[in-house]
C-alpha cells in the first residue's frame, strides 16, 4: 500500500502541473491579451488569447505520438519527457519578452511555447491515468484514478490561490508590468521538482508482462478498436467542455453579472478546494456501483441542473456565486470520478496509452474551442447563459449516446493483438 501511495503521488504531480498551467493561462487571459495581442478592441484581443488557448489543445493529440512510443517501449521514459517539456515551456513563458518589447516575435514566442505545452499535456494526464491503473487492481482502480484527479484539483487550487493573491496584493499596473510572470515561474519550478521525483519511477507490471509488438501490428490494433476511440471521445465531451468553459467563469460572471474579479476568484477557489476532496470518494463509489451507471447519472443530472445553476447568478449575492461555483464543479467531479478509469478499460495493454491519449486529448482539442464558440454566440442570444447552456446541452446529448454504446467492464483488458 505504501508503494501504491507513492506511485499515485508521482502520477499526480505532472497532472497537477498541467492543470495549474491550464487554469493560470485562462485566469491571466485579460492581461496576456494586452501584453501579446494588443488591439484597439479588447474583446478581439481576448478572443485571440482564447484562440491560442484552444490551439494548445489542438496540438495536444500530437502527444499520441508519445503514447505510441510508450505502448511499445514503456511508460517511464514518456512520463519523464512530458513533465520536462511542460516545465520548460511554463518556465520560459515567465521570462518571455512581450510584444511591446520585441514586437511580433513576442506573440510568436508565446504561440510556440503554448504548442509545446499542448504536446506535453497530450501525454501527461493520460499517462498518469494509464500508469496508476496498470499498477492498481480491479477493486481499487477507480479510487486510484480519483486520487490522481484530486492532484489535478490541487493544481487548480494552487493556481487559483496564486492568482487570487496576485490580484489582491498587486495593482493592475504592477501585474501588467511584472506580476503576470510569477505564476508561470512558480509552475516551471514545480515541474522541475516533479521531474526529479519521477526519475526513480518503476515500470508498470501490466506492461512488463506483454509481448513485444511492431508498428504494423499496433496500427492494425488501433484500426480494430476505432469505435472504442469514438466512444471514448464522445463520453468525455460533456465533462471536458464544462472544464474548459469553467476556467473562464471568473471573466464570464464579471462581464455578464454584477460580481467583481476578486469575488469570482474567491468563490472559484472555495469550490476547487471542496470538490477536489470528493474525487477519490466518487472513484471509490465507481468501484462499487459501476462506472457506467454513476457516470450516466452524473450526465443526466448535469443537463437538468445547468440552467437553474446560472439562474442563481441573478440573485447578486456572494452566497449565490459560491453556490453556483460549487454546483458547477460538483457536476464535473461526479463525471471526472468515473470516466478516467473507464477510458483505460476500453483498450488492451498494447494500445492503452495511445487509446487513452487520443480519446482524452482529442476531446480536449475540441473542448478547448468551447469558450470561443460560446462567446461567439453571445450576440445571437438574449441572455449570455443561454449560449452556455445550449452548447453544453448538445455536448451532453452526444456524451450520453456514446456512453450508452460503451461496454460495461470491470477489469483491464488483457486481449492479445
Amino acid at each position: 500500500m505504501q508503494k501504491l501511495t507513492r506511485l499515485t503521488l508521482i502520477s499526480s504531480i505532472g497532472s497537477a502541473l498541467e492543470y495549474y498551467n491550464f487554469v493560470t493561462y485562462a485566469m491571466l487571459a485579460a492581461y496576456l491579451s494586452a501584453l501579446f495581442f494588443p488591439k484597439d478592441n479588447p474583446i478581439n484581443a481576448l478572443l485571440e488569447v482564447m484562440t491560442l488557448f484552444s490551439v494548445a489543445y489542438l496540438a495536444s493529440p500530437f502527444g499520441a505520438v508519445l503514447g505510441v512510443w510508450a505502448d511499445r517501449n514503456g511508460r517511464k521514459t514518456i512520463f519523464l519527457i512530458s513533465i520536462l517539456l511542460m516545465a520548460f515551456a511554463t518556465f520560459a513563458m515567465g521570462f518571455l519578452p512581450t510584444s511591446h518589447q520585441i514586437g511580433l516575435w513576442g506573440t510568436l514566442a508565446i504561440i510556440i511555447l503554448r504548442l509545446i505545452q499542448g504536446i506535453a499535456q497530450g501525454a501527461e494526464l493520460p499517462g498518469g491515468i494509464t500508469f496508476i491503473t496498470e499498477h492498481g487492481e480491479d477493486s481499487n482502480r477507480g479510487f486510484l484514478c480519483g486520487l490522481v484527479f484530486m492532484g489535478v484539483g490541487f493544481g487548480a487550487v494552487l493556481s487559483t490561490l496564486v492568482n487570487t493573491i496576485l490580484t489582491s496584493v498587486l495593482s493592475n499596473n504592477q501585474i501588467m508590468q511584472w506580476g503576470w510572470r510569477l505564476p508561470f515561474i512558480l509552475g516551471g519550478a514545480l515541474g522541475l521538482l516533479g521531474f526529479l521525483v519521477r526519475r526513480k519511477v518503476e515500470e508498470t507490471p501490466v506492461f512488463l508482462k506483454q509481448r513485444p509488438i511492431n508498428y504494423q501490428i499496433q496500427w492494425q490494433a488501433v484500426k480494430d478498436h476505432r469505435f472504442q476511440f469514438l466512444r471514448g471521445f464522445g463520453i468525455m465531451l460533456l465533462p471536458a467542455s464544462m472544464v474548459t468553459f469553467g476556467l473562464f467563469l471568473p471573466a464570464f460572471v464579471e462581464e455578464n453579472f454584477r460580481y467583481t474579479e476578486k469575488q469570482a476568484f474567491s468563490a472559484l477557489l472555495l469550490s476547487f478546494i471542496v470538490t477536489s476532496f470528493l474525487l477519490p470518494l466518487i472513484g471509490y463509489c465507481s468501484d462499487r456501483v459501476g462506472r457506467k451507471l454513476l457516470l450516466s447519472m452524473g450526465m443526466f443530472l448535469t443537463l437538468l441542473c445547468l440552467l437553474p445553476l446560472f439562474d442563481l447568478l441573478k440573485l447578486d449575492h456572494d452566497w449565490a456565486l459560491i453556490l453556483f461555483m460549487l454546483g458547477y464543479h460538483l457536476l464535473i467531479v461526479i463525471m471526472a470520478g468515473c470516466y478516467p478509469c473507464l477510458l483505460t478499460e476500453l483498450f488492451p495493454t498494447p494500445i492503452r496509452y495511445t487509446g487513452v491519449t487520443l480519446c482524452y486529448m482529442g476531446c480536449y482539442s475540441f473542448a478547448g474551442l468551447v469558450p470561443f464558440i460560446i462567446i461567439s454566440l453571445y450576440k445571437y442570444s438574449l441572455r449570455p447563459e443561454f449560449a452556455v447552456v445550449l452548447v453544453l446541452f448538445i455536448c451532453g446529448l452526444i456524451s450520453i449516446l456514446s456512453l450508452a454504446r460503451a461496454p460495461v467492464l470491470k477489469a483491464l483488458s488483457d486481449e492479445a493483438i
